[in-house]
């Protein structure tokens, strides 16, 4: 290469060291940043997968985003584990090293377990799509973090506190609104299906926080089970999907010739690309790393805002925009999520410690 190509590669390598030290010890202002860009990554998703599903079949772009997505944080996960290994493999005992590969497999099925109930979820965010505004369904997405607390309340016995019951009245209001039309209150398929994603997403984060707090030290694990389990879901319901429509293994699998059109249409693969490496694997990375410094209940207050970023990436690439009644629900929806998260204690007045936070959540 040329001097000046030199150069250039040598300032992007120093520039990419450079953001993956500060990724590395972020400090709390810093994770919260991280925190904001991962909800804007977030909110891309709903737009592009709107996008995405005009131009393929909902059930093959969700197998194929997600099967990218779990192969990225796979081998992120394996890598570093590889090279954990190696550092201390002289340091452990083999009662140790068994204890470890137990822990590890149980982090994996519960993160499975979770995939599993994010499946539903996105299936149902895909199917609501094709008919709801992606700005809608990025508020009802937002809604299930209210899930957590009437779970906690039904299987658990935990009383609900004055702000939960608050969110979840405000919340529910907001639906109402979101759901006001032109000609009154009208609720369609879509916006069933739309509403699905809330249950399956607080189900899925209900899971989360046991199996957080059963296995703590298997957060790259649990993360590779949900990503695994998603794709596996999505790659059986697209067989059965298929089996049900075609009645031979040709059409099962498609034409050699529509594999070949969609993998040359630059549309199609900029989408794949964009929703299984970045708006998934690499916001699950930015969350994680956030975690170090941010607290959960912050976290998933800072997460609120994917609605926002959602409403407004489908207003900048469809036009797509909410009536003003739909305006309104989604606000307060959004207000009642901040109510249901944001409750943290702190003990030292002078000074934020994401450590001592009471994480309620």
């Amino acid at each position: 290469p040329t001097p000046a190509v030199a150069e250039l590669w040598r300032t992007v390598l120093v520039a990419v060291a450079s953001c993956l030290s500060v990724l590395d010890k972020p400090s709390l202002r810093i994770g919260r940043l991280i925190v904001v860009v991962a909800s804007a990554i977030y909110g891309t998703n709903f737009a592009t997968v709107k996008m995405l599903d005009v131009a393929m079949p909902m059930e093959i772009s969700a197998a194929l985003r997600f099967s990218l997505a779990a192969a990225a944080v796979s081998i992120a996960t394996f890598g570093r584990e590889a090279s954990e290994d190696s550092r201390n493999a002289s340091g452990r005992t083999v009662a140790e090293q068994q204890h470890l590969l137990r822990e590890r497999h149980a982090g994996l099925m519960a993160g499975a377990e979770i995939g599993f109930w994010y499946f539903l979820g996105y299936t149902c965010q895909s199917l609501g799509l094709e008919t709801v505004a992606a700005g809608k369904s990025a508020f009802f997405n937002s809604l299930a973090v209210v899930v957590v607390p009437l779970l906690d309340a039904t299987f658990k016995n935990k009383l609900l506190k004055k702000h939960d019951v608050m969110a979840v009245g405000l919340s529910t209001l907001g639906v109402g609104l979101l759901e006001l039309g032109p000609a009154g209150l009208s609720i369609s398929i879509g916006d069933l299906f739309a509403f699905g994603q809330t249950v399956f997403f607080g189900v899925g984060y209900w899971r989360l926080e046991d199996a957080s707090q059963s296995h703590p030290t298997q957060s790259g694990r649990i993360t590779v089970g949900q990503v695994g389990g998603v794709a596996v879901g999505s790659t059986v319901y697209a067989m059965i999907g298929a089996l049900l429509e075609h009645n031979n293994l040709q059409d099962i699998i498609f034409s050699y010739y529509q594999w070949v059109e969609w993998f040359t249409d630059p549309f199609i693969v900029a989408c794949l690309l964009w929703t299984g490496l970045i708006s998934t694997a690499m916001a699950l990375y930015l969350e994680t790393v956030s975690l170090k410094v941010v607290s959960a209940s912050e976290l998933t207050l800072i997460m609120t805002s994917v609605s926002l970023w959602g409403a407004a990436f489908a207003y900048v690439t469809m036009g797509e925009m909410l009536s003003k009644s739909g305006m309104v629900g989604g606000l307060m929806i959004l207000m009642g999520c901040v109510m249901g998260n944001a409750t943290p204690k702190v003990k030292k007045e002078d000074e934020y410690n994401a450590d001592v936070v009471d994480e309620e959540f």
